[in-house]
């Protein structure tokens, strides 16, 4: 159950807060026999933007692979190039973002007529 305050964040909300984390789609793969030497060995996969409610939003764009994903599942990016790199072990490689996680469930509280959070 995600909270701000004694109040359950809204769908805009949470949306608005996280653009340095992004829930994604995987959509594809990328193949690329010539890139960067920070790039060897790394899984790059084709992500596009969701909302909440799974509809696609923005552009879609590449991001590193750090969790094993594959087209169809559902992930969590980090977009901030500096966390990027911590999430991978490097030092200022060539990195915009990076997939940290696959979403099992999104579980979010309902609001009541009142405005309080209500599980």
């Amino acid at each position: 159950m995600m909270r701000d305050g004694d109040e359950c964040i809204t769908k805009q909300k949470f949306v608005i807060q996280c653009k340095s984390m992004q829930i994604c789609l995987v959509t594809g793969n990328v193949v690329s026999t010539q890139k960067v030497q920070q790039y060897y060995q790394l899984k790059l996969m084709l992500v596009q933007p969701v909302d909440l409610d799974s509809r696609f939003i923005g552009d879609p764009f590449v991001a590193i692979d750090s969790v094993d994903s594959g087209p169809g599942d559902q992930v969590l990016v980090c977009t901030e190039g500096g966390s990027a790199n911590i999430v991978l072990g490097t030092d200022k490689a060539p990195i915009a973002s990076v997939i940290v996680g696959v979403i099992d469930s999104i579980d979010l509280c309902e609001r009541s007529e009142e405005g309080k959070g209500k599980s």
